[in-house]
């Protein structure tokens, strides 16, 4: 049985290693206070959707002011 010099050539440490790494990239998801989820990968583009700018652009509005701005809109 041939030994290994260097953790990096065992075929399955480097597996085990990038399996964990891409994982925690792409597997985790995280949850927005707009109600939407998106992995770590891709919060800018969960940024720019419909429904984050929407509560962004009316976070912090009165129910009142939110019914306004909404009549005018229509």
């Amino acid at each position: 049985m041939e030994q290994i010099k260097n953790k990096w050539e065992d075929k399955e440490y480097r597996n085990n290693y990038f399996r964990k790494y891409y994982l925690e990239k792409t597997g985790l998801k995280n949850k927005c206070e707009c109600g939407g989820t998106y992995s770590l990968n891709q919060k800018a583009r969960h940024q720019k959707t419909k429904k984050h700018t929407n509560y962004t652009s009316f976070n912090g509005l009165t129910k009142d002011e939110l019914i306004i701005l909404l009549n005018k809109r229509l």
